[in-house]
């Protein structure tokens, strides 16, 4: 479904984000290389404490229903690569749909049938997240790294977990029992 309608998106996109149509169109092509070698979580074995003969099976498990909040600059392909990885880990998604880019949104989500909710609203994130925060079990952020401080304290404050990503930067702590497997932790983060 997506296939047939990439170049009316690509353009509504280039439209309504200034990006270039070659910029748009690669994103469009990583965006389909993505879902197309997608796979489910599986579980992973890693040692205890570095042991050679003890062993825990890690299984990922949903986190329940997540708002993924789109930032309006690249909807393309973070709609569908954010809706299809929480839906392939089980979870019920909700999607705020920035205003601007609506239109390439939609068609997007609408490809995930009753898995994912969507919606657009008026105003600011930070005013969103503080009054609908404790619907959801987790929160999928992406914006600027200013934001920080008020989404992680709406966090705390509902009991919400985050995934806050600021400006394209991720970030992990991984804990003292776990750094002896860099390796494994680094696979479960990614």
């Amino acid at each position: 479904l997506l296939r047939v309608r990439r170049e009316t998106l690509v353009a509504e996109f280039v439209s309504a984000s200034g990006y270039s149509t070659s910029d748009a169109g690669q994103l469009w092509d990583d965006q389909e290389l993505f879902l197309d070698t997608l796979e489910p979580p599986r579980a992973d074995t890693a040692a205890v404490n570095g042991s050679r003969d003890r062993y825990q099976v890690i299984r990922p498990r949903p986190l329940g229903t997540v708002l993924i909040c789109l930032p309006s600059n690249a909807p393309i392909p973070l709609a569908a690569v954010l809706t299809a990885t929480s839906a392939l880990a089980g979870n019920r998604s909700v999607v705020t749909r920035p205003a601007p880019v609506t239109d390439v949104v939609d068609p997007i989500l609408d490809c995930f049938d009753s898995q994912v909710a969507a919606f657009g609203f008026k105003g600011s994130t930070r005013n969103l997240l503080k009054t609908s925060l404790d619907h959801f079990d987790h929160l999928y952020f992406m914006g600027s790294s200013g934001a920080y401080v008020d989404v992680a304290t709406s966090c705390a404050q509902a009991g919400t977990g985050l995934t806050f990503e600021g400006q394209g930067n991720g970030f992990a702590f991984v804990s003292e029992s776990a750094r002896s497997d860099l390796e494994f932790c680094a696979r479960q983060i990614l």
